[in-house]
């Protein structure tokens, strides 16, 4: 044996036998056993598994468990620690919800409770065995008792009820007088059961009648004597009324009023002949139920003619007693079938004839509560077409005229003129929304007096409403709605599309909007498709005019209007900066200055020359003061008023005075300019001159011997400035011209 850091090992290694237990030899504590010399060793054998080696208080050496305790087997919130069979500490994992801590095969561990979960909820509940678990069965109700169907137990009425005392169908069990459940035998047709004696019975009615009626919709009316006798239903869109002094069903067509129900032929044969052949021939009303009617011509191009007039209005010679038509709003809908197809055509036929110094024209009629869609029209198909006459009341929607050359809503006056009546119109994606025009310009063009009513939204190059030919002295527009961008990517809108378009394409001897109202919102939207120019507000062929009207005109995102030096005496707020500020024509000239004012002209100088070429139409009027905008070519400065010595064409040229020597241009200008309006040329002295533009602020400067005549009477200081309202006027007298600047003054910035 040698010691070998401090263990004894046996001297021949090899020859050691690895099962002996190791022997550790200690220094042992002085106070452990003082006696012993410092150098004496302990022998220390080995310990157990996990033991450590401890000093003990009396200073001896040894192995023993740790203090420190065993080393934890737990790794969740939850766990347990318990002894395996070996006796060793294991963790025994957190269970599931509701689980509880059971003894099983003699460990303890998780597992569902072993006893039954109430499921009872209502006094007199009871717990059975279901399917595969206990269950509630419900307290029955009062009498039943508990029965088992062999499988399943369950309340029931009581098999030993009473028996059944009836044998004939339409008996009936009452308790007698003994008493005892009976049978109470049907009785007699038309016999009614009362009480006689204390107990039910059948007998004959006491009062009334036998019932005569057969069949639904059979209706009981009083015979020669007065005996009830039954009046079968009608045929469909026949009227009750009085023939021969008893009531009879009839066709609609001869009495007031008719209803025409959808026949469901989408051919549109049956709806067209059945709503055309109820029409009341002396006047009324024809109700179309809800649902959807499909009308077709049977020649030409209109499907439903319906009359404005019929017989004489009593007293006078002249046809009246309009037929009216009318449908239950939004779920009345009429469907025009075929190519170039007008759904309703609703006109009169013959003129008034004189009016002063007779009775009052008879009124024309009204068609309302209905929605005409041209989902299966094409071509210039048209929704409504009304005209000729005073006192039509139109309330209808027109929808889905979108095919080429289709039309909403048309009002033309295709005999004589159409005035004093009431539109008011729902006009959502058609290829135009509203054309107000005249058949006959030559002799009447009146559209007077008439309101108009409008919500249209235009999709993706849909014109707005169009006055063409017609003068609307005195009427009222409310125009509210939505248009989408047009394809155009630049300069004018696809087709000059507007909201509000006032042009002259037929010859008439006007076409205006004249002493009445335009109060006007419409919005540009993106929509679908489009490109990047949004429709006109509103746009002129420079012979449709406004003139001495009032209102509020609203725009949001849509392009300024092209007014084409048109006259424009308008008041009231105007948000478009084309309107707001179109500077006013001549002395005399009726028009204004030039039509593409206050926006990007794209004015260019040829060559170095003084000319400038407007792009967008009309050109400023000689003697014109405008100043220039934006990208200014050499040889012109910005916040500087330049006269117009030449106007022709397309190309004007400008001065620094009035009648100079044209500036020459020192560079190209080819976009990005734009003149703006300064004055018309001061008209010889004495001469009027009318604003025909919106409202403005005057200021005169230099001259000689000036004085003013504001509205016809003379002002003090030529200076002013004055105001001159939309169609006012001023007058200046001078012995040297002075100049003068005219500032609009109606924009709305907002």
């Amino acid at each position: 044996m040698t010691i070998v850091s401090g263990k004894i090992m046996p001297r021949d290694l090899a020859g050691r036998d690895p099962g002996d237990p190791p022997v550790f030899i200690l220094l042992a504590s002085p106070t452990w056993a003082p006696w012993l010399p410092d150098t004496a060793f302990q022998k220390v054998p080995i310990g157990s598994t996990g033991q450590v080696l401890t000093v003990n208080a009396d200073g001896s050496v040894g192995w023993s468990n740790s203090s420190a305790g065993f080393t934890n087997p737990m790794s969740a919130t939850g766990d347990l620690i318990i002894s395996n069979p070996g006796s060793a500490p294991v963790a025994l994992h957190i269970g599931s919800s509701g689980q509880v801590l059971l003894v099983a095969g003699g460990l303890p561990a998780w597992s569902a409770p072993p006893w039954v979960t109430n499921p009872l909820t209502t006094q007199g509940d009871l717990i059975v065995q279901g399917v595969s678990a206990a269950a509630r069965l419900g307290i029955g109700t009062n009498n039943q008792v508990l029965t088992s169907n062999g499988t399943t137990p369950g309340w029931a009425n009581s098999a030993a009820g009473f028996a059944d005392p009836t044998t004939t169908a339409g008996d009936l069990i009452f308790k007698n007088a003994v008493p005892a459940t009976t049978r109470l035998g049907i009785g007699a047709e038309t016999q009614v059961l009362t009480v006689t004696g204390g107990l039910p019975a059948w007998v004959a009615s006491a009062s009334g009648f036998a019932n005569p009626m057969r069949a639904q919709g059979d209706i009981i009316t009083g015979g020669l004597t007065g005996t009830a006798q039954r009046l079968p239903a009608g045929a469909n869109g026949q009227v009750l009324t009085i023939a021969s002094g008893v009531p009879a069903w009839v066709a609609g067509s001869a009495g007031p009023s008719a209803v025409v129900f959808p026949s469901g032929d989408t051919t549109g044969v049956t709806d067209q002949a059945n709503i055309n052949t109820a029409q009341p021939a002396n006047g009324g009303e024809v109700l179309l139920a809800a649902g959807a009617f499909y009308v077709k011509p049977t020649t030409g191009l209109k499907a439903l003619t319906i009359k404005a007039q019929t017989s004489a209005y009593p007293g006078t010679t002249i046809a009246g007693n309009p037929v009216c038509l009318r449908g239950l709003g939004a779920s009345t809908i009429i469907f025009p079938v075929g190519a170039g197809t007008i759904g309703i055509y609703y006109h009169r036929t013959t003129s008034y004839g004189a009016q002063f110094g007779n009775p009052a024209d008879p009124s024309a009629g009204f068609i309302r509560d209905l929605v005409l869609d041209g989902t299966f029209s094409s071509g210039a198909a048209q929704g409504l077409n009304t005209g000729d006459g005073r006192g039509y009341q139109i309330d209808v929607t027109c929808q889905n005229f979108n095919t080429t050359g289709a039309i909403g809503f048309v009002m033309s006056n295709d005999l004589f003129w159409c005035e004093k009546s009431w539109y008011r119109l729902q006009l959502y994606n058609n290829t135009q929304a509203a054309l107000l025009t005249t058949g006959v310009p030559g002799s009447d063009h009146s559209n007077e007096y008439n309101i108009y009513d409008i919500n249209m939204f235009c999709e993706l190059n849909q014109q707005g409403v169009v006055v063409d030919g017609t003068n609307q002295g005195g009427s009222e527009l409310h125009l509210r709605g939505n248009m989408q961008l047009t394809s155009a990517v630049s300069g004018a809108p696809t087709n000059n599309i507007a909201a509000l378009t006032l042009r002259n394409t037929i010859g008439s001897p006007e076409s205006r909007w004249y002493e009445g109202q335009i109060w006007m919102k419409v919005e540009g939207n993106s929509g679908v498709g489009g490109g990047s120019v949004q429709p006109y507000t509103l746009y002129s062929d420079g012979n449709g005019y406004i003139r001495q009207c009032s209102g509020a005109i609203h725009a949001s995102s849509l392009t300024p209007a092209q007014w084409n030096n048109a006259e424009f005496t308008f008041r009231g707020l105007i948000a478009d900066s084309s309107l707001s500020q179109l500077d006013t024509g001549a002395a005399g000239s009726g028009v204004n200055g030039i039509s593409c004012t206050y926006q990007a002209l794209n004015a260019t100088t040829v060559n170095g020359s003084a000319n400038f070429t407007c792009t967008g139409g009309g050109l400023f009027a000689v003697g014109s003061a405008v100043t220039l905008v934006g990208t200014i070519p050499g040889g012109f400065a910005a916040n500087t008023l330049y006269y117009a010595v030449s106007s022709a064409g397309s190309v004007m040229t400008f001065s620094a005075t009035t009648g100079g020597a044209p500036i020459t241009a020192t560079s190209t200008v080819s976009s990005g300019l734009t003149l703006n309006p300064a004055a018309p040329p001061v008209p010889a002295s004495g001469t009027i001159q009318q604003n025909y533009g919106p409202d403005a602020m005057v200021y005169i400067t230099g001259g000689t011997g000036v004085t003013v005549v504001l509205q016809g009477n003379p002002v003090a200081g030529a200076a002013g400035p004055f105001y001159i309202p939309a169609a006012g006027a001023l007058t200046v007298n001078y012995t040297t011209a002075p100049t003068w600047i005219w500032a609009p003054c109606a924009q709305s910035q907002y």
